[in-house]
This record gives structure tokens, C-alpha cells and sequence, in this order.
């Protein structure tokens, strides 16, 4: 029980505090999401791409003590549809989420639902005011703590390592004899890039510190110029506003660890993710921020797993490198924990069953080398399956002139299958652009794969909900443009 483990972590050997009377550790598995807000998967080390600097050495132990997804997806790059995604296993257009501040309805089941309703205490810590209780998705936590120490405007947010803190302190009082699932939000990495002192231009050249920190200050005059100025005048400042965001991500990474280190591994599923990434200068309309578009920079996110061996969980040191959505994770961990399944995603246990299996492996037996064979052919197409599904996702900064139709259909759409991404933008003409889903995103040219994929993006928005007016007050439409998400 993590309770357990956080009073042994917390007592010397030769002096220990009063406790609780030990608890006998529940049968079911421990469930920990870390959630990490506005984190692209390429500014964690464990993904290679960060010019060898060691941006998150703990989030990479992590990774290899379970399967690093390459190229896992988000659904939508803004906060509350993401992760409305993620705890009902639902796309955008079934959860009906606009972007933030449209709430999720009370008729969809949530993984903490589901959870609780089988003996699971749950608990959620907040990074961030963007997932605060009006917006739906604490449906089925117990405990949903919004204690916040940073404002700014009208949006509330605390610190990595308040959400720590409040995560350890909130285990301490998990419900006696029950598995526990707990949801922490870390918010950190979303703009202003400004981590605490002792880690601001932890990655910055010598002599090159500079400071990056407001949206509506240098960040955005840095954007102006990059789409006027010769890039000579500004790619040093571009380089440094990536330093700034990096340095957020190593200060989130340094928390994140305090909290792994509570957990029992022996008895604990742990779910690290990105919930949308980022652009840094690669969209020249957009060069920072995200929302308005599906380009993988805003939904190439990171993902990590871990769980005992007991659970059919990965083996350690696993990367799977078929493309994923975060749309799996709800029915991925239901499976684990011997529950069924909640909303449209599928369960990812086969791809790290497929992708670890060791061709090398004998059997002392002739028929369990045959039962063996058998269980790997049917992993081998459950694998398939999830491989060869096409994965949805839509921008977030819809147009308010269309009042006529769901709000987000003039925005930004994707759909990934079979490595390409194809994306379709009505500021583009309409017209579908097809790449691979790979480094730098490579165009492919491929009419025929771009028109079929074409075709089942046209059918999943023909499918898409009716339009939907906002109800949000008034604190949460400022809150909205502080976050520059609305005008």
C-alpha cells in the first residue's frame, strides 16, 4: 500500500513517529497517473532528442523499469479535452469538449468512476485551475484538490513541487485497506516558461541567459519577428526560449521523482504522460503555444507504463513503437487491474507483449512451446489491431462564426494509421497533407493512402456533435484568456 511505503520512507531506523496501525496490503494494484501538462515526448531524454543533455533523468529511470511508447498521441493539445479523453477513453466528439471551460457531461463513465465503484479510494492533485471541478473530470475522486499558490489573471496554479508535497500528504490519509488511485497534475511546463530560480537557464549556453517568460511580453515579440526578420536576427533567442522550456521540464522531473519514490513497485501501476505538447518555433503562424493545431509538435506526447509482472505488465526496458493514443490508457489500466473496459480505446498490453517477445526463448516442452506459440500469434493480432486503427484528433481554437455546427469543425483535424498522419486545415484551403509520423514530421506524397485517409477523417467528422454554446461564468472565460485560449 503506497500509505505503507510513505511511512517507512518518512521514519529513520532508529527513531519512528506514531502511526496508523499497519493496514494488510489490499488485492488489488495501486493506480498512479502523473500527468504532464504541455510536455512534448522530445523533451524527455529518454526520447533521445534533447542534444544529449539529461533533461529528465528520473522520468527516464522510470521508463526503464517498464515500455516507453515512441509516438503516442493526445487527442486534442488543450488540457481539459485531453484529459477528458483520458479518463473516459472517449474522443473529442464524444465528450463533446470544445476546448477549455465546456465541462464534461455527467453521463459519461470516468476511469475513477469505474474504479471506485470496485473499492478504489481516489485522489486527484491539481497543477492547475484549467481541470478545476467545474470542468467535470473529477467525476468519481473522492478527494480533488485545487489548492493553488500562483495566479496569474484570473488561472491558478502550484507549483511541482506543491503538487508533491500535497500528493504525498494526501496518501497519508488514503482510505484504510483500500488500492488507491491517484491522479497528479503537473503543470509547470506551460507557458510563461519560468521555472524557480535555482533552475532557471539550467540548459542555457554560457553567456546567453535570457528570459522568456511572458506571453504577452518578449515570447510574443519574438514570434512577430520571426515571421518578418531574417532568422540570424533571432534563432539565438529561439534557442533560448527552448532552454527556458526545458528547464521547466527538468524542475517538474526533479518532483515527479520525490513522488515515485513513495511508491511501492511491487503493487503499483504508474502511468506517466504528456496531455499535449508544444510548439517552439516550428509553425510560423502559431510559434508558440498550442490549441490551434494537430501538427505533432502540439500531439506527439511522452508515455510511460510501468506495472508488476504479476499483471501482465511490460517488461523493463520495453519501447514500443507503434503509434498509440491516449485515448488506450483508460481500458489499458481497467485490463490490468482485471476490470472491463470503459469508452473506444483499446487495451496496449499486446504491443509490449509483440514488440519485447524473445524469438530466442525455448520451452523444456513440446506442448508448451505450442501454447506458447498459439498465445503469441493471438498477441501478435491484438497488436495488429491496435497498430492498424486510425487515431483521431482535432485543434482546440474554433471559430465562433459558425454557430450552425460543431464548434471545432473549422479547425485543424487528424488522422494517424499505419505511421502517416494526414491533416486537414481550413486556413490551408482544405486540403489534406499527408507525413509520416516521424522526426521533423516528413511530408509524404501519396494521393492514394492520403485520399482513403481522407475519407475516414470526413466520416468522423460527419459523426461530429451539434454545436455547442458556451456556459461558462465569467472567472472561467478570464481564466480561458489567460491562458490565451480565448479572446
Amino acid at each position: 500500500m503506497i500509505a505503507l511505503a510513505l511511512a517507512q520512507l518518512a521514519c529513520s531506523s532508529t527513531e519512528r513517529p506514531a502511526a496508523r496501525p499497519a493496514q494488510p496490503a489490499p488485492a488489488q494494484p495501486d493506480v498512479v497517473f502523473i500527468s504532464l501538462d504541455t510536455t512534448r515526448a522530445d523533451a524527455l531524454s529518454a526520447w533521445g532528442k534533447t542534444g544529449g543533455r539529461e533533461t529528465t533523468p528520473n522520468l527516464d529511470a522510470l521508463a526503464a523499469k517498464g515500455a516507453r511508447f515512441s509516438w503516442a498521441l493526445a487527442a486534442a493539445p488543450s488540457t481539459l479535452s485531453s484529459h477528458a479523453t483520458v479518463f473516459t477513453g472517449l474522443d473529442p466528439h464524444a465528450t463533446q469538449i470544445v476546448r477549455n471551460g465546456y465541462p464534461l457531461s455527467t453521463e459519461v463513465e470516468t476511469l475513477a468512476e469505474r474504479l471506485a465503484a470496485n473499492g478504489y479510494d481516489t485522489i486527484a492533485v491539481l497543477g492547475s485551475s484549467s481541470l478545476a471541478r467545474p470542468m467535470g473530470v473529477d467525476q468519481g475522486f473522492r478527494l480533488w484538490d485545487e489548492t493553488f499558490s500562483v495566479k496569474r489573471a484570473q488561472r491558478h496554479e502550484a507549483r511541482a513541487k506543491s503538487v508533491t508535497d500535497r500528493a504525498l500528504a494526501s496518501l497519508e490519509q488514503q482510505e484504510p485497506g483500500k488500492p488507491v488511485f491517484l491522479f497528479a497534475h503537473y503543470y509547470d511546463a506551460h507557458s510563461p516558461y519560468s521555472p524557480p530560480k535555482e533552475f532557471q537557464h539550467r540548459w542555457s549556453e554560457p553567456g546567453k541567459a535570457k528570459d522568456f517568460g511572458t506571453q504577452d511580453g518578449a515570447l510574443k515579440g519574438l514570434g512577430a519577428r520571426m515571421r518578418t526578420d531574417d532568422p540570424s536576427t533571432w534563432s539565438a533567442d529561439l534557442a533560448e526560449v527552448r532552454n527556458n522550456y526545458l528547464s521547466e521540464i527538468t524542475y517538474v522531473d526533479t518532483h515527479v521523482q520525490r513522488l515515485i519514490t513513495a511508491l511501492d513497485p511491487a503493487r503499483t501501476i504508474v502511468v506517466a504522460f504528456g496531455d499535449h505538447g508544444e510548439t517552439l518555433g516550428e509553425i510560423p503562424l502559431r510559434p508558440f503555444g498550442h490549441g490551434g493545431d494537430c501538427d505533432l509538435q502540439e500531439t506527439h506526447v511522452p508515455l510511460i507504463i510501468t506495472a508488476p509482472e504479476r499483471l501482465g505488465g511490460p517488461p523493463p526496458g520495453t519501447v514500443v513503437q507503434t503509434p498509440v493514443g491516449l485515448i488506450d490508457l483508460a481500458t489499458t489500466v481497467l485490463g490490468l487491474v482485471g476490470l472491463a473496459p470503459i469508452g473506444e480505446g483499446l487495451d496496449l498490453s499486446p504491443l509490449w507483449t509483440a514488440e519485447s517477445t524473445d524469438p530466442t526463448r525455448s520451452s523444456s516442452t513440446e506442448r508448451a512451446s505450442a501454447e506458447r506459440a498459439s498465445a503469441e500469434r493471438a498477441s501478435a493480432e491484438r497488436a495488429s489491431a491496435v497498430g492498424h486503427r486510425s487515431i483521431f484528433a482535432e485543434a482546440t481554437v474554433p471559430d465562433a462564426k459558425r454557430p450552425d455546427v460543431w464548434n471545432n469543425i473549422d479547425t485543424e483535424r487528424a488522422v494517424a494509421v499505419d505511421g502517416f498522419l494526414l491533416l486537414r486545415s481550413a486556413m490551408e484551403g482544405g486540403v489534406a497533407r499527408l507525413y509520416r509520423i516521424a522526426d521533423d514530421q516528413p511530408p509524404v506524397d501519396d494521393p492514394v493512402r492520403a485520399a482513403a485517409m481522407d475519407a475516414e477523417l470526413r466520416a468522423w467528422d460527419a459523426k461530429a456533435p451539434p454545436h455547442r454554446d458556451a456556459t461558462m461564468s465569467d472567472a472561467t472565460r478570464e481564466g480561458l484568456k489567460a491562458l490565451g485560449y480565448a479572446e
